[in-house]
């Protein structure tokens, strides 16, 4: 399929020009009522294409510029409010874009473009939509990337990709040897990691034709654990995924987190329908944690006001997030003093504990394959998202297509997963869901010979990162349920070190950690409360008391008892030795 790009010039065909003017070797006129010829350009500027903002729903009715051409196909781009503003900005205007006038021509050249404006479609052969966000624009098979639009050309109109900086633009532009990248990336061996992180990206793309929330995962581990690894493969489906901290040029796909709320905002229209990959979350400079995850999660932006004063909403973007750090997502929220779980954040961004081991083949080292994989995305790049948007355009003939194929595979994976994982909450339900959803396009891809994966392969796949998330308690725990499994391990592990409350002396020893006393254990107020992590303290008391495991007073929440260790009597939070037999 042919890309139709911004530079792509198409011949003016039939040349239409308003009543009155005309154009005599190379020289723009207007002709007045007594025949006499006024000069409005020195050259054969002619009609060449109106230009209309587009998002996802279609073009926007204001028309925001119009382009003229001349006879050595150079083109001149004039915004209209400059046309309908002030001479002085109209003449800058023009300056701006390569079309130098003077004042005494300025308003001959207001009202021919004028003039044009009145029938666009008449006197324009071209239509011209800039996409106001990267993803699909319109209702037709256009995707536009950062750098370049794919576009079937059986339409009248040209998509252009939006206006963006450069480092952008060369950060996703495709390099190095696509074979190469399939052979080593997308070999039938890959580790199980690297298959859901391939997939997983490819899948944010085809994301407005589901009923799935945005958000994504987050990779956590220590050093070397492989989730910059991770982060760059899945980088590398779009673009140059270098870290970026030590990428000198500053030119690559992942971003860091060392910004400001609101600098992140700008972002989302740049990855909307792409993979947007934060690493390193610990260098996040925000005051609130949580707003910010439901800011990246949902792809939402603020209302703000124009230079008018009225309020402008930007269309929320559409796009998986991937994020990296040393720590998960439920203890960074601790470390804020804030719930991991209120209001479904861990949903919304997932922890997914990263393990060297998840990179070993039955080949190679985890060592050994990190390596080689670094190597081949260091130089190979962002072909596997291009060839997967033109080998879907040239299978289906609609936009409505493509949403009624990615609907029909979607529905089935989630009633597939729903028969065979049985979700037990709300939150494991829409967990399968998003997974569902990638293992559908996964699907699509594989049909389409874009990826390599069997259907089996993408099973086994999406079960591994399935278990993983199901073994973070942060996923699939409340706040309370996960403060009662750390109050049960801890009383486990540490059941010997409970001083007898009858008998033992506590005079010489510093670190006690609570009494045992016939069936009871004593726990001191502090160390319980630790225990609760995040949780509220009267969630987790809550819990206990339903399981039958507490002990206090009446009315209260502690029991006050005088243990003759300790000679004086004191609050403590009692729990039965039932406990033991919990989990």
């Amino acid at each position: 399929m042919k890309l139709r790009k911004d530079e792509e010039k198409k011949p003016v065909e039939q040349l239409v020009l308003p009543a009155g003017y005309n154009i005599i070797n190379g020289t723009t006129y207007l002709v007045d009522r007594i025949n006499n010829l006024k000069v409005v350009m020195n050259d054969s500027y002619v009609p060449y294409a109106f230009v209309k903002e587009v998002d996802r729903q279609g073009e926007l009715e204001k028309i925001e510029a119009i382009r003229l051409i001349n006879s050595e196909n150079k083109i001149i781009t004039i915004k209209t409010d400059a046309i309908f503003g002030s001479h002085r900005a109209f003449i800058d205007s023009c300056r701006l874009n390569g079309l130098i006038i003077f004042e005494e021509s300025a308003k001959d050249i207001k009202q021919f473009c004028t003039a044009l404006l009145k029938d666009p479609e008449k006197y324009f052969p071209n239509k011209h939509l800039i996409a106001k966000q990267s993803g699909f624009v319109g209702k037709e098979l256009a995707f536009a990337f950062p750098n370049e639009v794919i576009q079937k050309l059986d339409t009248d109109s040209t998509v252009i990709h939006p206006s963006i900086n450069n480092i952008l633009k060369c950060a996703v532009e495709p390099k190095g040897s696509y074979d190469i990248y399939r052979e080593k990336i997308l070999a039938p061996n890959a580790p199980n990691i690297v298959k859901f992180l391939i997939i997983y990206s490819l899948s944010s793309m085809l994301l407005d034709f589901a009923d799935v929330e945005s958000g994504g995962f987050h990779l956590y581990g220590p050093s070397g654990s492989g989730k910059t690894t991770g982060a760059r493969l899945a980088g590398s489906v779009y673009g140059r995924a270098t870290a970026p901290d030590r990428n000198i040029s500053g030119r690559s796909y992942l971003k860091q987190l060392n910004l400001t709320d609101n600098a992140v905002e700008p972002l989302f229209p740049l990855y909307n329908n792409l993979l947007l990959i934060f690493d390193e979350f610990g260098k996040l400079i925000t005051l609130d944690l949580s707003a910010f995850l439901y800011k990246i999660g949902s792809g939402a932006h603020k209302i703000r006001t124009n230079t008018s004063l009225e309020l402008v909403e930007s269309e929320p973007s559409r796009g998986f997030i991937l994020t990296t750090g040393e720590i998960s997502i439920a203890q960074a929220l601790a470390n804020a003093n804030e719930s991991n779980q209120a209001k479904g954040k861990a949903v919304r961004l997932p922890s997914i504990l990263i393990k060297p081991e998840y990179f070993e083949t039955d080949e190679q080292s985890s060592h050994d394959y990190v390596q080689e994989v670094t190597k081949v995305i260091t130089n190979n790049y962002g072909h596997l998202s291009r060839d997967f948007i033109v080998k879907l355009f040239n299978y289906v003939k609609t936009y409505e297509d493509v949403a009624s194929m990615v609907e029909d595979y979607f529905s089935v994976a989630f009633y597939n997963y729903i028969e065979k994982l049985e979700p037990k909450t709300s939150i494991e339900n829409r967990f399968l869901q998003r997974l569902a959803f990638i293992h559908s396009v996964a699907q699509i891809a594989f049909e389409l010979g874009v990826l390599t994966w069997n259907y089996d392969d993408i099973d086994e796949a999406m079960m591994f990162i399935y278990e993983c998330w199901k073994s973070e308690d942060s996923n699939t725990m409340t706040d309370a349920e996960v403060g009662v499994k750390n109050i049960i391990n801890f009383i486990k592990r540490n059941a010997h070190c409970f001083l007898d409350a009858e008998n033992d002396d506590i005079w010489g020893k510093s670190d006690i950690i609570g009494y045992e006393k016939g069936n009871n254990f004593y726990i001191l107020p502090e160390r319980f409360e630790r225990l609760c992590g995040t949780a509220h303290i009267d969630d987790v008391l809550k819990l206990l008391s339903q399981k039958g495991l507490l002990r206090s007073d009446k009315g209260k929440r502690v029991k006050r008892a005088e243990l003759k260790a300790v000679g004086k009597r004191a609050y403590y939070y009692v729990l039965s030795r039932d406990i033991l037999s919990e989990i």
